[in-house]
């Protein structure tokens, strides 16, 4: 995750679980509390990408916006 496409800033990397049965296609996206809270209240953007193991092949499977407000409740 990153502030924008052409950004040099730290990225955040996500950690992310597939499914008990792989083949379903889901995939949970998350991020930690402490993560979350070094996150600017502003909009970034994320894609997420697999990596065939056997080859190297990156292939890009979804690309996004994620937008992060701040905390209200206390």
């Amino acid at each position: 995750m990153a502030k924008g496409y052409a950004s040099t800033r730290t990225r955040t990397n996500l950690t992310s679980v597939i499914g008990t049965d792989a083949t379903s296609g889901i995939v949970a996206l998350s991020l930690t509390a402490a993560q979350s809270a070094a996150l600017d209240a502003e909009r970034y953007v994320y894609d997420v990408e697999i990596t065939q193991t056997s080859t190297g092949t990156v292939t890009r499977v979804i690309e996004g916006l994620i937008t992060v407000r701040p905390n209200v409740t206390t």
